[in-house]
């Protein structure tokens, strides 16, 4: 068993097991994991889950399906090869709510050239004002928790049809007083055949080592993505439509999920989209819309939740340049 994962602190937050002081808390911690996988729909035995639980109000609106379709900033979390698909340079910012008072933040760069990018990527989970209690009674203070990725990533046309692509990131993780620290990386792969619009991919995210949290060894939640994509023209109204479907296999957990998803984009104008996710105990179904004026996108993610527990929230707001 380990501890460290965003899934064991959402976990304390939903169910009130609070740290019995500094000396005890490896036992919390220990405790209110036995029932985190749960609460997030997960049954795997790694930490820092936060990094498998998605980007962008878009991506997120489509249910998590774009190992194939990312091309902005968001792709230095779902594939780095795509980078290089974008035609212009665009910087991605999200906030996310969901799970109580979790909250989520990606910071994101993608500087596209003619055969290759260069990318971006800070991602960052918070919780906190969780109850500090040494014995029976009042709560005598607060303390929280912080999961922190930041990355560069980079991709290269190897000719029309492959793109290839690479990240390197730096983890850290604090709960109260105990850190830890490592480093990952992703490893990815765009193939688009002779079909107009269909697109193929296949990633490798989260491979390396992280230091112990306090005497607990910290397991990453190193996954594959195998990914599709296609998008054609709705002439006759004027629109454009994407489906996408990703099949996600996390090493540890004896599930593989599947991530679908489709949008329609108006004239560039207004996107709606919508996804469901199998194979998860807690969430399935999402929608989003996006809107766009010039350079500007704003888009927005909805993300529900079942047994009793908040639904998601996610905002994006990304910028050509």
């Amino acid at each position: 068993m380990t501890v460290s994962s965003t899934d064991m602190k959402v976990n304390a937050k939903l169910r009130g097991r609070r740290p019995y002081g500094e000396s005890c808390i490896p036992i919390a911690l220990l405790l209110s994991l036995l029932c985190a996988h749960a609460a997030l729909g997960q049954t795997g035995q790694s930490g820092l889950s936060f990094l498998k639980l998605g980007v962008g109000a878009r991506s997120i609106g489509m249910g998590e399906t774009h190992a194939a379709i990312a091309s902005d900033a968001s792709a230095t979390y779902y594939n780095p090869s795509g980078l290089i698909e974008a035609t212009k340079a665009n910087l991605l910012f999200m906030h996310k709510e969901w799970v109580q008072d979790v909250r989520t933040e990606f910071l994101g760069v993608n500087i596209p050239f003619d055969d290759f990018a260069v990318g971006l990527g800070i991602l960052t989970t918070n919780i906190g004002d969780i109850q500090l209690r040494t014995r029976p009674g009042p709560p005598e203070g607060t303390f929280s928790s912080h999961d922190f990725a930041g990355g560069v990533s980079f991709a290269a046309r190897v000719n029309s049809s492959l793109n290839v692509g690479g990240s390197v990131k730096f983890l850290y993780e604090k709960i109260f007083v105990d850190e830890a620290s490592g480093v990952a990386f992703d490893l990815g792969v765009t193939y688009k055949p002779s079909i107009d619009g269909l697109r193929f991919a296949l990633v490798g995210s989260n491979f390396g080592s992280m230091g112990s949290l306090r005497d607990e060894k910290i397991k990453l939640p190193s996954l594959f993505r195998l990914g599709s994509a296609y998008t054609r023209e709705l002439d006759f109204v004027h629109s454009t439509l994407t489906v996408g479907a990703d099949l996600v296999r996390v090493f540890r957990e004896d599930r593989t999920h599947l991530h679908t998803g489709a949008e329609v984009n108006y004239q560039e104008m207004v996107s709606f989209r919508l996804g469901y996710l199998f194979a998860y105990e807690t969430r399935g179904f999402t929608a989003g819309l996006g809107i766009r004026r010039d350079f500007l996108k704003l888009d927005y993610g909805f993300s529900p939740q079942s047994q009793d527990m908040n639904n998601g929230h996610t905002i994006s707001l990304e910028v050509e340049f």
